[in-house]
């Protein structure tokens, strides 16, 4: 949902400021030359783009705790796995942040 997107859109602004205040790799916009090898950054904006598709295709952010699967399991589950496990971790961040705790 938008709402959704918007506290997304939040941990990302306050990842950037603290990110300047702390002279650390924080997520920031990945786009600027010089921010464009740092690998933490473009990581966080790939998965961000992804959950943006799974939003997009779904209409909703809420991407789905899959169980380990027994054996072998596809690509596309790993992958919705691993999306699943960044965006909890993000609402944590959110949250811990939201009641003044430290976020990461």
């Amino acid at each position: 949902s938008n709402s959704q997107v918007a506290d997304l859109n939040f941990i990302y602004e306050e990842w950037k400021r603290r990110g300047d205040e702390d002279k650390v790799a924080k997520p920031i916009h990945a786009k600027k030359e010089a921010d464009a090898t740092n690998k933490f950054n473009i990581r966080w904006m790939e998965k961000f783009e992804e959950l943006k598709r799974f939003q997009v295709h779904h209409g909703h952010t809420r991407v789905p705790q899959l169980p380990k699967a027994k054996g072998e399991e596809s690509e596309a589950d790993t992958a919705l796995r691993a999306l699943a496990k960044w965006v909890d971790y993000q609402r944590q961040c959110y949250w811990k942040k939201k009641k003044g705790q430290k976020a990461a």
